[in-house]
């Protein structure tokens, strides 16, 4: 009912040259949280004070966030376990780029590459280039 992933990527990088859209990877905030911070900041025109990002940065880790995963399970969505996660489970899960590849199985990555090949049939032409180290070996 709302599309695939692909699309909805290609839906947003109609927009990545609209200078009121900021796009950051979740790689960049990982690289560089308190740079990413900045970058919102001055994106939104908050006004944020040096000394008031640096106070804020903290509760962006995903330290924080994972001790804090109430604030982040999803309120309009039913959020189904399966039932080999039991109550390990975690909305916030490792906070590692590249992590979620480990879940794909080949028939994941066969799905995805015919999903991708789909919406941009010239060999993943029009890509973010955000979305290329997560594809690697995979196009």
């Amino acid at each position: 009912p709302y599309g695939t992933w692909s699309a909805h990527i290609k839906s947003w990088m109609k927009c990545s040259e609209d200078e009121r859209v900021l796009v950051l990877s979740y790689e960049d905030l990982k690289k560089d949280l308190k740079g990413s911070v900045q970058k919102v900041n001055k994106h939104c025109g908050f006004g944020l004070s040096e000394d008031r990002v640096e106070e804020l940065v903290p509760q962006f880790t995903f330290d924080w966030m994972r001790k804090n995963e109430g604030f982040f399970h999803p309120r309009s969505v039913r959020w189904v376990r399966k039932e080999d996660e039991g109550e390990d489970f975690h909305f916030i899960r490792k906070g590692q780029v590249g992590d979620g590849k480990k879940l794909f199985s080949s028939q994941h990555f066969d799905q995805l590459r015919f999903m991708i090949n789909q919406t941009f049939p010239k060999e993943g032409e029009g890509l973010p280039t955000f979305i290329l180290p997560f594809l690697d070996g995979i196009l």
